[in-house]
Parts: C-alpha cells; structure tokens; sequence
C-alpha cells in the first residue's frame, strides 16, 4: 500500500527477463495450462509499471508482449 501498484510490481518482467518468462510459459503449457492465460495476462498487466518506471525499453516490452502473445 505505501509503495503504490508501479513500486509494487516485481518479478521477470520488470527485470525485462524474456527467458525466463519463456521458461514459465513452457512449463506452465505441461504443467498448468489453466493457468498459462493467467499468467500472460498478468505478464502484459506488469508492462506498463515497468516502462512507467524507466525499468524496460520498448523494444523489450514488445518482445515480452509478442511472447505471451504467441505463447500455446
């Protein structure tokens, strides 16, 4: 609550770690993929704080956006 929502939001895709967000695509496609559209709807959620924030490029952001978007 102090921080707000953008100070708030961590994990790979603040960090602009296309691997691994990869990573947990693949393995949530075998191991959960009920779980997989959550995932990529929070991955694309998270985009907007980090460039708000200065933390990923655009051309990171697009390439995160196109992975989970072509994600199975």
């Amino acid at each position: 609550e102090h921080l707000g929502v953008p100070d708030a939001v961590m994990g790979p895709v603040i960090r602009g770690d296309l691997g691994t967000i990869k990573q947990h695509l693949q393995v949530l496609h075998v191991e959960s993929p009920q779980m997989a559209a959550t995932y990529r709807s929070l991955v694309r959620l998270c985009l907007p704080y980090a460039i708000e924030r200065n933390l990923l490029d655009q051309e990171t952001a697009e390439a995160i956006s196109s992975a989970v978007s072509s994600a199975p």
